[in-house]
């Protein structure tokens, strides 16, 4: 018995071990997932570049010699930061998925699944460069022992008003879990508020529009399909982009079983926000599901039927300018300030019948 003991709670004891400071809170009372239970996490993390400077893109700031004075000790900080939230957010196990934007390329995820913690854990890839401007993408990293990637495609936005401009990828891809029931998986990145409130929403209800055309393909595909869509749409989810674009509601009254359901509602019904901009905490950070993954009856289904915003102390400081508190970020300006991330995480869990 106590054998059997020390390997079921191993794991949260080399996090205790590794990570003195980072401690599960008692607002995050997690316990050990059975081996039909899945975690999925999106995560913000504030312009993950490397160190170098690529002809294509605009990172001249993010190298050593740029504004930011971005170098390999600042690199290899923040990845590791990275890498302490992700095993804590695991709980006593690690999350079977993180999906990422504002991510550089391939390379990133590479150096963050090989010269952190994360090392040996098992992790693999899924990455495509988008045409960003720039140069940040989306991607994700899985435990390849519980997940197959079966297929993983990028889905490239066009602006019919300028086709200069760019913007990130939304990544598409099947997934098996645990052998056993496949998911449609969705991360985005939709264009932000730079310009201006109003003058940026057209951009992005359109990708609202250009991913829920996408879904429905895949419901023509397959009408069982079970969807799950993560990222940062930098729109609240009352905002008309997903409500009228993506059609995702808010709730679940009057839902069909192809409804979305944007689970990151109640966060604002909780007034808890996954990023502040000045005074103001907001929720753009999603998480969205088709309605037939709320019913617990069916083979693979959200547990708990809710998302969470994973808020520990470590990710939060004080906020001297506007009061209160704020995502503990890693520059503040162009001033280093060696936190982790402007947004903060959120997750879902899955669980098979």
């Amino acid at each position: 018995m106590l054998i059997f003991t020390i390997r079921k709670y191993s794991f949260g004891i080399i996090l205790i071990l590794l990570f003195p400071n980072v401690l599960i809170s008692q607002s995050f009372n997690d316990f050990e997932r059975s081996n039909t239970e899945a975690r999925f996490v999106f995560y913000n993390t504030e312009n993950l570049f490397d160190i170098y400077k690529d002809s294509v893109k605009r990172d001249e700031d993010f190298t050593p010699n740029g504004a930011k004075h971005w170098d390999k000790w600042k690199y290899y900080e923040k990845q590791e930061n990275l890498s302490k939230v992700i095993i804590s957010i695991g709980g006593w196990d690690l999350p079977e998925l993180v999906a990422f934007c504002e991510i550089e390329n391939k390379k990133v995820l590479y150096d963050l699944t090989n010269y952190t913690s994360l090392k040996n854990k098992g992790y693999e890839i899924i990455h495509f460069e988008s045409p960003d401007r720039r140069g940040i993408d989306v991607g994700f990293i899985y435990l390849k022992d519980k997940i197959e990637v079966l297929e993983a495609e990028p889905i490239t936005i066009n602006f019919p008003w300028d086709s200069n401009y760019k913007t990130r990828d939304i990544l598409h891809s099947k997934l098996l879990l645990f052998k056993t029931d496949t998911l449609h998986f969705f991360v985005c990145h939709w264009p932000s508020k730079w310009g201006g409130h109003l003058e940026t929403d057209k951009s992005r209800f359109l990708v609202g529009s250009v991913l829920k055309k996408e879904i429905d393909k895949t419901y023509n595909e397959n009408p069982g399909a079970k969807i799950l869509v993560m990222g940062d749409m930098n729109d609240t989810p009352f905002d008309e982009s997903l409500t009228e674009g993506l059609g995702a509601k808010t709730d679940t009254v009057n839902c069909k079983r192809n409804s979305l359901v944007n689970l990151s509602a109640a966060f604002v019904n909780d007034k808890t926000g996954t990023h502040k901009y000045q005074d103001s905490w907001s929720v753009i950070d999603h998480v969205i599901v088709n309605y037939d993954l709320l019913n617990p009856n069916n083979s693979m289904h959200v547990k708990d039927r809710r998302a969470y915003v994973f808020k520990e102390d470590y990710l939060i400081e004080k906020d001297p300018k506007f009061f209160g508190e704020k995502p503990f970020r890693t520059y503040i300006g162009m001033r280093y300030n060696g936190g982790y991330s402007d947004h903060l995480p959120v997750f879902v869990d899955f669980k098979l019948r």
